[in-house]
């Protein structure tokens, strides 16, 4: 080996294990900007398209609560199905669990953090088997102004996803 490859070599040992910290958004700011968004979506909001089969009613609801540090989602709001999600802070990221109609609850972490959008991804879950039940796998959820929202989720069913089980939504701010 030249003296140039080993210098390199010992730089990239040097400082490999300071970029592998993170393949995302700064996880310090990654909550408070993240959560930020989701306590900004308090409100009514219509199904602009009927993505969620309630096109131009009240489809979704946020309300904070705990003094703001928990957010609380119904979806297919005053449904015999309607659902609750509840986003917390979680350390370094946002964690949720999904409360489903087919009666499982999936829990997600933040796993990526944009200017108004924020990822989640599978961490585990109680009342169903990731490797046969239907469940929510993957989120995201962003926002296109103060007064629309998107967004889309995954299910995953017999430990994989389809298509058909990806849903995408366009949501406006109920005036």
């Amino acid at each position: 080996m030249n003296r140039r490859h080993a210098l390199w070599l010992r730089l990239l040992l040097v400082f490999l294990p300071f970029t592998a910290v993170s393949g995302h958004a700064d996880t310090q700011v990654l909550p408070a900007q993240a959560f930020d968004l989701l306590l900004s979506f308090e409100g009514d909001w219509i199904d602009v398209d009927g993505s969620l089969g309630m096109q131009d009613e009240v489809a979704v609801s946020y309300r904070a609560t705990a003094n703001r540090s928990t957010v609380i989602e119904s979806i297919f709001v005053d449904q015999p199905y309607e659902m609750v999600t509840v986003f917390h802070r979680d350390q370094d990221q946002i964690a949720l669990t999904h409360y489903c109609s087919l009666g499982n609850q999936p829990r997600m972490h933040s796993v990526a953090f944009e200017p108004n959008q924020v990822e989640f991804s599978f961490s585990g879950g109680s009342g169903f088997d990731p490797e046969k039940d239907r469940y929510m796998h993957s989120r995201i959820m962003g926002a296109a102004s103060a007064d629309e929202l998107y967004g889309e989720w995954q299910e995953y069913v017999n430990g994989a996803a389809t298509e058909e089980m990806r849903t995408r939504y366009r949501l406006r701010r109920a005036k």
